[in-house]
């Protein structure tokens, strides 16, 4: 099923984006520490001791970082104190990982967004669709950056909590739509004239974000429209569809169409896709232990 806009929502689509791109305070800025992150990424060569002297200078991020370390999920021996253990035991990619989802939360103020939005809810299926395609890509292009595909992930949706920040009123009518119509929120968006896509997309041009990440925010929900990084965007658009399901299978999260020539590209038949909803269930313990630490 392909989810085609009308001239009319077209034209309501564009004028909305239009007097969002107008009004700067609509969109957030980057901060500092997004843009540094942003930066180590780019690193191929990044060691622990960089990283220590990163965290170091960020009282608040060592202290989440810490807590991390510290909690049951990772069962470390003993109070773990000092940022090189918390490394040593968590990871250079884990420790990115977590310092990203700090970043970009702290992007959006709580006070600012939509009634029925549910951060909880939005966080969790981030972390989960970045966990599970980073893992699919292990499996299925070994070419593929993992922390590139992570924050492909990660940022997915980054156009929802975008348009329940700077279009409250829009949003909270979608999802009393999706309620009714048990349709998800991107199909009633289009039909409201206004979808998180082509928001979030607008916001990773703000932020400068690299163009694989931009393009996971634009075409997350219809990867075959795109004309590049092709593999990364089917990746993104099936651990999307896989982490709706259990927790996280709710009115915010119902789910859209399956893009199939996804799974063609991938070369993965019905039976295998079903299969990888086991991934869902096998990182949602580490997911929770995660956000229960950073929120």
């Amino acid at each position: 099923m392909n989810i085609v806009a009308s001239e009319d929502n077209a034209d309501m689509l564009e004028n909305t984006i239009a007097t969002c791109v107008c009004n700067e305070e609509s969109l957030p800025l980057t901060s500092s520490l997004l843009a540094n992150l942003l930066e180590f990424l780019k690193d191929d060569n990044l060691n622990i001791l960089e990283l220590k002297d990163f965290l170091l200078m960020d009282p608040s991020l060592c202290s989440q970082i810490l807590k991390m370390a510290n909690s049951a999920f990772y069962g470390a021996r003993g109070e773990v104190t000092s940022i090189q253990r918390a490394i040593d035991i968590l990871g250079i990619r884990e420790v990115l990982s977590i310092c990203l989802t700090i970043a970009i939360k702290q992007q959006f103020s709580p006070q600012k967004l939509a009634k029925s939005f549910e951060p909880d809810l939005f966080w969790k299926h981030s972390l989960l669709t970045a966990m599970i395609a980073r893992d699919m890509a292990t499996k299925y292009d070994s070419l593929i950056c993992l922390d590139g595909i992570y924050l492909m992930g990660l940022l997915h949706d980054i156009g929802r909590i975008t348009v329940a920040t700077a279009l409250p009123d829009l949003f909270d009518s979608v999802a009393a739509m999706s309620a009714i119509t048990r349709l998800s929120l991107y199909e009633n968006e289009i039909q409201q004239g206004c979808s998180h896509t082509e928001l979030g997309f607008l916001l990773a041009c703000k932020w400068s974000l690299p163009v694989h990440i931009a393009l996971a925010i634009k075409y997350h929900h219809n990867p075959s429209a795109s004309n590049s990084h092709k593999k990364e965007l089917a990746i993104v658009h099936i651990a999307d569809n896989i982490s709706k399901t259990g927790e996280e299978a709710h009115i915010l999260t119902h789910k859209t169409p399956l893009d199939e020539s996804a799974l063609e590209l991938l070369g993965l038949t019905k039976e295998k896709h079903l299969k990888q909803y086991e991934l869902a269930e096998k990182f949602r313990a580490l997911v929770n232990s995660t956000w229960e630490t950073l929120k």
